[in-house]
């Protein structure tokens, strides 16, 4: 018996919390400017501890205090919900504004995408579909804090009750 909750408060322990702020991205390049360490296309994703999810896409810029996405070089904006049920998240969510538009975009801010997802080990698997080409890629993401000090502008999460 005590070994049984052992092991369940250990893995309980071990796995990080959902509900925080989640970043991929791409191989880093050195820009030419020299304020920015480097620059990468990436994703930064949050999951709200009021089941509300946030995702934005675009250009990470990172300099020497962490990581922040751009207002321009395509930034794209969803939203949506979560929930969890055992180790199977489900994400509900859809596109709600793009800087640069595609054809077909009217079409997609109507259209919700229906993700399942799961932990594995410290990271989060998620396939993320990119709405203008139709094609799902399959990217772990790291807890922000873990991998970088990244910031939460365009996903943050609201504080209204």
């Amino acid at each position: 018996m005590l070994g049984s909750f052992l092991a369940v408060w250990l893995a309980a322990v071990s796995a990080p919390r959902l509900e925080r702020l989640w970043v991929w991205h791409e191989a880093w390049e050195k820009p030419p400017e020299a304020e920015l360490s480097a620059t990468a296309p990436g994703i930064v994703l949050q999951l709200c501890s009021d089941g509300a999810f946030k995702m934005a896409s675009g250009v990470l810029y990172q300099n020497k205090t962490g990581a922040s996405l751009g207002s321009s070089d395509g930034l794209r904006l969803y939203q949506g919900k979560w929930s969890q049920d055992a180790s199977t998240v489900t994400l509900r969510y859809r596109l709600v504004d793009a800087e640069i538009r595609f054809t077909g975009y009217e079409e997609v801010l109507k259209k919700e995408i229906l993700v399942t997802t799961r932990l594995e080990g410290r990271m989060l698997r998620f396939p993320f579909q990119a709405p203008e080409v139709g094609k799902v890629f399959n990217l772990r993401f790291t807890p922000a804090e873990k991998s970088l000090h990244v910031s939460d502008r365009f996903v943050e999460c609201s504080t209204a009750h």
